[in-house]
């Protein structure tokens, strides 16, 4: 009886393991032909940033509410990079 059921366990393993390897071989043929049709084949990366800059008139809007005084010529004759580093100090020493 043990036997019976040894060889039968057997003989489904192997017919199972046959079976899923030849069910595995037929469903990957059609993709090995066709590669130019994979989706990762078309997709092409794209860089994106996240990071925004602010415009320069939001940066003198944010100076005049920070600091409570309106800019004068000095601080509009500043680069971009300086009045937004200008910016963040007034606006940490005010809060």
């Amino acid at each position: 009886m043990i036997k019976t059921i040894g060889i039968t366990a057997a003989i489904s393993l192997a017919i199972g393991s046959i079976g899923g390897y030849w069910l595995q071989k037929m469903e990957s043929q059609p993709m090995a032909n066709k590669n130019d049709e994979a989706i990762a084949a078309n997709v092409k990366p794209i860089q994106v940033d996240l990071r925004q800059t602010p415009k320069r008139s939001e940066l003198l809007l944010k100076y005049s509410l920070c600091a409570n005084k309106q800019p004068d010529e000095k601080i509009k004759a500043l680069s971009d990079k300086d009045l937004n580093d200008l910016v963040y100090q007034v606006c940490v020493q005010a809060s």
